[in-house]
């Protein structure tokens, strides 16, 4: 068993399990969460005013779990944690349909992994192997996941959809448990970057580029597929959940 564990930690197969289901976390998530709330009877408003949760708490989580992260400097600890929570709240989004609950839990959802993302690609390029033969796992995860959650969609009931959230939330974890342990320099130049590290907030270019990010590219983005979600639903559902299995990668 000790030497099962050992041949594990830092083995090809962990960071492929890492990342093949963390992005398969996301992308059975995203793919197709406007038309499921279209079919539990949401309006478009509600719709909009729930997938707007997955911006506002990103920009919120990203830098607090980043600054956690480089005091703590246990990322694994921190993707378990925060995987199980992905968890616990892909369960709960299946069983609720408060607006508020829905939108607390997509943002919590969607916020946790955005701000994982970042730790996930650092252990990625502080390990032995190259980093594109590790990352293209999270590609084939997210692919697959799209193609899956679709056909969920279509033929059994759309509540498995989040019920696969969590288990691959749990398969991510033991991916995360399996990798290295990153390594973290002392020097003082970062000792003095990381005491400035919220200072870039003040700063007006970051704030025109934050307005510009979040008004243009994501709202144009987010109005995109939320109406043209609900044309197909207003013309054909089952069209809508075919064509889903031609859209591959999409966010990667």
């Amino acid at each position: 068993m000790e030497k099962s564990k050992r041949t594990f930690r830092g083995s090809y197969p962990a960071y492929a399990l890492t990342y093949f289901f963390f992005y398969w976390s996301l992308g059975v998530f995203t793919s197709v969460l406007s038309m499921y709330l279209t079919g539990i009877g949401k309006s478009k408003a509600e719709m909009s005013f729930i997938m707007s949760a997955s911006s506002l708490f990103g920009v919120v989580l990203i830098p607090i779990v980043g600054y956690i992260n480089d005091k703590l400097r246990k990322p694994r600890l921190i993707c378990t944690v925060m995987m199980a929570c992905v968890a616990v709240f892909g369960i709960l989004f299946a069983l609720v349909r408060e607006t508020m609950l829905l939108f607390l839990l997509n943002g919590c959802i969607m916020g946790f992994i955005s701000s994982l993302s970042p730790v996930s690609e650092r252990m990625a390029t502080s390990t032995k192997y190259r980093y594109g033969t590790i990352r293209i796992w999270g590609t084939f995860g997210y692919a697959a996941a799209v193609q899956v959650a679709c056909a969920m969609m279509e033929f059994t009931s759309p509540q498995l959809i989040f019920v696969s959230v969590s288990v691959s939330a749990v398969l991510a974890i033991v991916g995360f448990l399996g990798t290295d342990d990153i390594s973290f320099t002392d020097t003082e130049a970062a000792k003095a970057a990381a005491g400035k590290q919220f200072s870039f907030l003040c700063a007006p270019m970051y704030i025109l580029f934050v307005i510009i990010g979040f008004v243009v590219v994501k709202k144009s983005r987010h109005e995109k597929y939320l109406f043209l979600i609900c044309f197909f639903k207003s013309r054909h559902e089952e069209y809508f959940c075919r064509s889903c299995f031609f859209k591959s990668g999409h966010g990667q």
